[in-house]
Parts: structure tokens; C-alpha cells; sequence
């Protein structure tokens, strides 16, 4: 097994019922469970000067060059954009090998920028949502090396040796040993090579880097213009841009929940990835539904082990498998929704001006959809502003770094060889 081995199609709906002595559970029927609510989002006021970059993708080199550009740090990378706020639009991590050194940049701006009066905002995209479940498909497979230590050999080792009595377990309990547990030291070790553990660790729930991220917001409005990393479909969005942060967060956590309980109940490990997990809770919802066939049958043993089963199982199997649907990866949900960049210009007016009033603000400014060419575009009368340009210049052929800035009536596309005013400017 290897970091890209795709397993056998997980399915994201398993339905069975359980009726055995008047107990009777609804199993697997779909649905994520509520999410909770966290404290209300602020909106900052009018400030001097706006500036706004987009998906970075490990890109730190260019990342620098155009903050400095900006006129936001200087050469040694310290905040120099006194009372200015600043706006991640979320995507720092994959592809490139920069993804570290972003996010210690990030997170020092928004430390320093207070300091003289200015803010900085860093969003999730949805490379930071992937990751935070385990899904590191675009993961470059040369960044674990810059999470790697003295201890790395020592660490995989010993987390082979878990993974294999974790395995003859499962094989054990199940009568059979699924694709998720069936793995070679040889394999298994080429898929987690050094440094991966690490990396894993670091965006846990209780790692560094982790914790930061599971509190980034989703959307911000700064003075009536929202900022956030795809978009949102006017059918679905919430009433409030806090019910949308409200509602990954709550997802993110609802994961974190289910992937702990599964590493109680002895189904998974820790450093399980995302096709893992989703494998592995499949595993169990089939082994369940067999139960309840052999008790449908007569087996006594079946009928009694399901009479004692505790609806939570049931719950966190269903919740990791219907995970698809949620906020976090569904394609209509605020971490994937393409609708900014892919309306027509007939029917994106319309649709705009339904967002537009119900959070009562001016305008949109998103990544997430690489523009080509490599240039800040508007649409629908500059109510949507469209800021990828595909700055990882290594994936992104003829990529490069831009920034949108707003002062006053100006909007500016800001590159670090030319300006270009999009909007205002007295022109």
C-alpha cells in the first residue's frame, strides 16, 4: 500500500435495520449530526487598507514576495502594514513544500499586525479540510521530511508493530481481514515515510498546528465585503456568514469525535488516513449488518451481542460514513462550491444579488478556482472578485502571486511587476 492506493469504492450510505426484542435502531440512514455553534464571528470596520491573497499551495518564496509587495512585511518577513488588515483566503497547504513555513508566517501576522492597529485574517480552504480529516492525496510526498526528527525510525517502527496487532485483532473479531488491514511491513512502511507520523501529529486536534487550524474561520466580512475560499450556493447558504464557520467547525469537530471513539473502540490507530478510516468503519457497518442477518435467522448468540449494542457504535459509523455529504467535501458546500467562477453571465446576477442581500454586504472575494490567465478577475459588475492565480507557479503553469487591495473606492490587482485598478480609481 502506498500514500496513493485508493481502496475498493467506500460507500457513503449503508442503511440496515435492527429489530430484536422489541429494541429497534434505524441504522446507517444517512445524515450528520448537528453541529455546534461557535461564538459569533467579528466583522472589522472600514479599515485603511484591504489587501487579500489567495490559494498559496506551499508557494512560501512567492507568498513573501507579494506581502512585500503590499507593503505588508519587509524583508526579514516582520509586519510592517501598520493599521492595514489583511485576508488569507484559505489553500496554504499541498502540492508545494513551502506549507510550514506559511503557516508560521500566517500565524506570526496575525500576532504582529494588533500590534500597530492592523489584522490579519487566515480562512480554511479546503486543502486544510482534507487534511484535518486525514486526506492527504496532495500532500508533496517530499514535505514529511521537513516534520522528521531524531526519533522518526523509532516511532514508525513501533507504529507498525501497533498496526499489525490492531490488525490480527480486527481479522480475528471480523472472521476475515478487509483491504484496510490486510498491509506488508514493506507497504505499509512506503506509505508512511518519515516524517508522515509527524505531520499527521502536528495537524491533530492536539497538535500545534491543529489546534490553529480548527479554529480559522470560514468567511469574514470586513466592511461589507466577504472574504472566503469558494463560495456559496444561494439554494443552501446559511442565514448568517457565522452559521457557515458554525457549521465546518462543528463538522471538523463531529469528525475529531468519531475518529476518537473509533481509536477507543480498537477499530482504528491514530495516524489512520481518511480512505483508512472511511475503510475500516465500512468494515465494521458490514460486519454489523451481518449480525443482524444471523439474528433475523434465529442465532441466539447474534441476537443477544446486538441487544447489548451501544446506539452510539451505530451513530459514529453512520456519521463517518455519510461524512461525503457534510459541509466539508460535499461539492455544494462553502469548502468546494465553484458557483462564483462557473455561473454564466446571464444567471449570475441574479444569483449574486440573492447573497448579497441576505448578509447585506457589497460584494464576494474568493480563490479556490485558478483564473487563466493568471489575473485577478470580476464578475457580475465587481460583486465577485475571483483572486487564485495560481501563485505555485511549479504546478500552476504560468502561475504567479497576485493580491487584491481595496482602499477607499479603489480595488486594485496587485502583482509584483504591475498594478492593475479594477474598480474606482477616478478612471
Amino acid at each position: 500500500m502506498t500514500s496513493k492506493t485508493a481502496h475498493p469504492l467506500i460507500s457513503r450510505r449503508i442503511a440496515f435495520g435492527l429489530a430484536v426484542s422489541g429494541l429497534a435502531l434505524a441504522l446507517l440512514a444517512g445524515g450528520v449530526r448537528a453541529a455546534a455553534r461557535p461564538a459569533e464571528a467579528r466583522t472589522d470596520a472600514a479599515p485603511a487598507r484591504l489587501v487579500a491573497v489567495a490559494d498559496i499551495h506551499g508557494a512560501f518564496d512567492a507568498l513573501t514576495g507579494i506581502l512585500q509587495t503590499a507593503r505588508l512585511i519587509d524583508d526579514t518577513s516582520r509586519w510592517i502594514g501598520g493599521n492595514a488588515v489583511l485576508v488569507q483566503t484559505g489553500d496554504y497547504f499541498d502540492r508545494g513544500l513551502g506549507v510550514r513555513e506559511a503557516m508560521n508566517l500566517l500565524m506570526a501576522l496575525e500576532r504582529q499586525a494588533p500590534r500597530t492597529g492592523g489584522r490579519a485574517h487566515v480562512l480554511l480552504g479546503n486543502h486544510e479540510v482534507m487534511n484535518l480529516l486525514g486526506r492527504t492525496r496532495d500532500v508533496n510526498p517530499d514535505l514529511y521530511a521537513k516534520f522528521a526528527d531524531g526519533g522518526s525510525e523509532k516511532r514508525r517502527e513501533k507504529a507498525w508493530a501497533d498496526f499489525e496487532k490492531l490488525a490480527n485483532a480486527r481479522a480475528k473479531q471480523l472472521g476475515s481481514r478487509p483491504a484496510v488491514y490486510d498491509v506488508t511491513r514493506e507497504d505499509w512502511m512506503a506509505a508512511h515515510p518519515p516524517g508522515m507520523l509527524e505531520y499527521l501529529e502536528a495537524i491533530s486536534p492536539d497538535g500545534t498546528y491543529g489546534k490553529w487550524l480548527r479554529r480559522r474561520p470560514v468567511a469574514v466580512n470586513v466592511d461589507g465585503t466577504v472574504f472566503m475560499h469558494a463560495g456559496l450556493n444561494p439554494d443552501t447558504a446559511p442565514a448568517t456568514l457565522d452559521d457557515v464557520t458554525a457549521q465546518v467547525q462543528g463538522d471538523i469537530k463531529a469528525f475529531d469525535d468519531d475518529r476518537r471513539y473509533l481509536v477507543d473502540q480498537k477499530i482504528i490507530l491514530p495516524f489512520f488516513t481518511f480512505p483508512e478510516v472511511q475503510a475500516a468503519a465500512q468494515a465494521e457497518a458490514l460486519s454489523l449488518s451481518d449480525l443482524v442477518k444471523r439474528a433475523q435467522e434465529g442465532d441466539a448468540a447474534a441476537t443477544d451481542w446486538l441487544r447489548h449494542l451501544d446506539p452510539k457504535h451505530v451513530d459514529v459509523i453512520k456519521s463517518v460514513l455519510a461524512v461525503g455529504q457534510s459541509s466539508l467535501l460535499s461539492g455544494d458546500g462553502p469548502m468546494w462550491f465553484r458557483g462564483f467562477a462557473q455561473w454564466s453571465d446571464e444567471e449570475g446576477p441574479a444569483l449574486i444579488q440573492k447573497l448579497l442581500d441576505r448578509y447585506r454586504v457589497e460584494r464576494f472575494v474568493t480563490g479556490h478556482t485558478v483564473q487563466s490567465p493568471s489575473r485577478v478577475n470580476d464578475r457580475f459588475g465587481g460583486r465577485v472578485f475571483l483572486i487564485d492565480t495560481g501563485m505555485l507557479s511549479s504546478t500552476y503553469t504560468g502561475g504567479r502571486a497576485s493580491a487584491l487591495e481595496i482602499t477607499g473606492g479603489t480595488i486594485t490587482a496587485v502583482y509584483t511587476d504591475s498594478a492593475t485598478v479594477l474598480q474606482g480609481g477616478g478612471g
